[in-house]
């Protein structure tokens, strides 16, 4: 019998760029930690090539808690430049995707993140920690969206 998730986040940023210049910040985890100040490190441990699309990376995420997180994600549906889906493993275990829409003159993206914690301490403090664990994934995501809107204005700036 199947479960839902103990935790979904769901986060939506809306960014004042259009998709073609947001998309490929987003689908190229390896820039992350250059502008998302929470993804201290991004390790590509598949690369896709021709023989198979497959793209698996190490991620080091740490927010305000005082806990490093190490998951992996294998990239597993990829529709440029609307849709980046993978399996998480490691400290969580389930399912990241990120959407992209544009309406002009801003690009929605959402990032919808289903999970269960993998260590027992996660799962036992589960009940009580909720909200402390909701609150930190809020603060990260929130450090994310700023940190993609200085990297959309730094190379607009650099555009001009």
């Amino acid at each position: 019998m199947n479960r839902a998730p103990s935790y979904r986040f769901v986060s939506e940023w809306r960014v004042d760029a259009p998709l073609a210049t947001v998309w490929p910040l987003v689908a190229d985890p390896e820039t992350w930690p250059d502008w998302w100040r929470g993804c201290q490190q991004v390790v590509r441990l598949a690369p896709a090539d021709q023989h198979s699309p497959v793209r698996r990376y190490r991620f080091l995420w740490r927010g305000p808690l005082p806990h490093q997180l190490d998951i992996e994600v294998t990239i597993i549906d990829e529709q440029p430049p609307r849709r980046l889906a993978g399996v998480v493993a490691g400290e969580l275990v389930g399912t990241a995707v990120w959407s992209l829409d544009e309406q002009p003159p801003v690009t929605v993206v959402r990032f919808d993140l289903a999970v269960d914690g993998a260590k027992p301490w996660m799962r036992y403090l589960s009940p009580f920690a909720r909200p402390l664990f909701h609150w930190n994934h809020q603060r990260l995501m929130e450090q994310g969206r700023l940190g993609l809107d200085g990297q959309l204005s730094t190379a607009t700036r650099a555009q001009r």
